[in-house]
């Protein structure tokens, strides 16, 4: 029990961040739709998101944690992962063409998202409205 505990440690982590990075994103803005959710009282929000890893575990936000991010924040994610290359030819098209989800982990292809201007620096907002994010990253 206490190996496989381990093992999830990191996704658990990433689901986290993910969801932090959500309520950041959540409250910069909302492309959803008009409508109240009724169990949390905000209005709903659908954010895209692409993954390089083939094998994601957490898909469609159907498993207990994506269920009460939904739940608590009306907040879904629509998410594409990448099944064959890592994302090089999906973040590739991306950069070319502009069109680009409302996050991106585009594991060892950040420089072509980066020389495409697609990446933005969420240091100042982070500064600003997220001091708990800030407190748990330390200075990295």
């Amino acid at each position: 029990m206490r190996g496989k505990m381990k093992g999830n440690t990191p996704k658990t982590f990433a689901m986290l961040m993910l969801a932090s990075a959500m309520l950041v994103t959540a409250g910069c803005g909302n492309s959803g739709t008009k409508e109240t959710s009724e169990s949390s009282g905000t209005e709903p929000i659908t954010v895209t998101f692409f993954g390089a890893d083939a094998s994601p575990t957490w898909n469609k936000m159907q498993d207990a944690v994506g269920k009460k991010i939904t739940e608590q924040t009306g907040v879904t994610i629509e998410a594409e992962y990448d099944v064959n290359d890592g994302g090089n030819q999906k973040i590739a098209l991306m950069a070319a063409s502009g069109d680009f989800p409302d996050m991106i982990y585009p594991k060892g292809n950040l420089s072509k998202l980066v020389d495409a201007g697609a990446m933005l620096d969420l240091t100042d907002l982070i500064e600003e409205h997220a001091p708990n994010l800030k407190k748990s990253m330390g200075n990295r």
